[in-house]
């Protein structure tokens, strides 16, 4: 089905599975599996060399995956719309809060996607930008986890630091993000 490598794998609907990663061709890779039928249909996916994660809000039939190069994708039952955070940033990991609104990260950065509008019509990807709300140039390693609820966020890292954030207006900054290692002592 052109897949050469799997990074991520998410639920998106009762009934659709969204499955990202590297394209044998060496360009990003995203389908939709749907198991009943046991079809995978490969989607559109934005220009880079690979989608890294993807998260899934089943209940509002959404996904989000994000990849090399500040690759974005939302994914709907009607429509997938690719965006960009500019910089070629690799994003290595997504959230979607209750709400619906993504949230992804790389290397010492975080980002909150703001909706233009509300959405009118759930079948239709949500459009606005990407908001970046956290960052740290001493942070290299790429986060590898999120954890959302409306206002907080909670990340980790490859190498264990933990960053946790509450939206104190658009920002997540000091004193609501502070930085754990969950690694043991030497």
């Amino acid at each position: 089905l052109g897949a050469a490598a799997v990074t991520s794998l998410t639920q998106i609907s009762s009934d659709r599975w969204l499955v990202t990663g590297r394209a044998t061709d060496g360009a990003a890779y995203a389908a939709i599996y749907i198991p009943r039928e046991l079809r995978v249909r490969r989607i559109e996916a934005p220009n880079a060399r690979a989608i890294l994660a993807c998260a899934g809000h089943p209940t509002i039939d959404l996904g989000l995956a994000v990849g090399t190069d500040g690759a974005v994708l939302w994914v709907r039952p009607k429509e997938t719309a690719p965006e960009s955070i500019p910089g070629a940033v690799d994003l290595s990991t997504a959230a979607i809060d209750p709400a619906g609104r993504g949230v992804c990260a790389a290397a010492g950065k975080i980002w909150r996607h703001r909706r233009a509008a509300a959405a009118l019509d759930a079948s239709i990807a949500p459009s606005g930008s990407w908001e970046l709300v956290w960052w740290d140039p001493s942070w290299t390693a790429p986060f590898v986890t999120l954890f959302t609820q409306p206002g907080r966020v909670l990340a980790m890292t490859a190498d264990g630091d933990i960053v946790e954030g509450r939206a104190g207006g658009s920002v997540f900054g000091p004193p609501s993000a502070r930085r754990r290692s969950v690694r043991p002592p030497s």
